[in-house]
């Protein structure tokens, strides 16, 4: 997703643009493709752009219980001021080097893919669930619960105990 902001730059501070995305976002590694829908205002700065997004999109995951994989509506909101790449080569603007801002390349253009798709691994859920009431697997036989009830005793024992659930069960006799 890249925007040309080559206009923008020859503007004053508090120049903006807005944009609306509808495109499918790799990973630099290439691993993973997201397909996003976004509303973008980029304002002028003194020192670059800054970017704000509002996105949405459906981030395939696999759910922590069950095991099925589905797909999890995620929310991205960003903040962020991109600089021109040369400017920061030269030294001119100083940064935190832990805090790497987008970068506007030598040609004003603005590569929106990395930081979407940094920010949708953010918003997606670490132990994702494909719905709230997932029962997940049977911890004996593997048999998804959600789709039909297995005959498993799972019925958790400490053999500790043994020796008074016999003791129990002869005074029920």
């Amino acid at each position: 997703m890249h925007l040309n902001v080559s206009q923008l730059m020859r503007e004053p501070s508090g120049s903006t643009r807005h944009h609306s995305l509808d495109d499918t976002v790799v990973s630099s590694e290439g691993v993973d493709e997201i397909k996003i829908v976004a509303d973008v205002k980029l304002m002028r700065t003194l020192r670059g752009v800054w970017i704000s997004v509002k996105a949405g999109s459906d981030v395939r995951c696999t759910c922590a219980r069950c095991l099925v994989e589905y797909l999890q509506p995620i929310r991205i909101t960003i903040e962020e001021e991109a600089l021109l790449s040369e400017d920061v080569a030269a030294g001119l603007i100083d940064f935190d080097e832990a805090d790497e801002p987008p970068l506007i390349d030598e040609n004003r253009e603005l590569d929106l893919s990395d930081i979407l798709h940094q920010y949708a691994s953010i918003a997606t859920p670490m132990q994702p669930i494909c719905r709230e009431d997932c029962k997940g697997l049977c911890e004996l036989c593997g048999i998804n619960l959600n789709e039909m009830k297995c005959e498993c005793n799972t019925e958790l024992r400490d053999p500790r105990w043994d020796v008074l659930r016999e003791v129990v069960s002869v005074s029920e006799s």
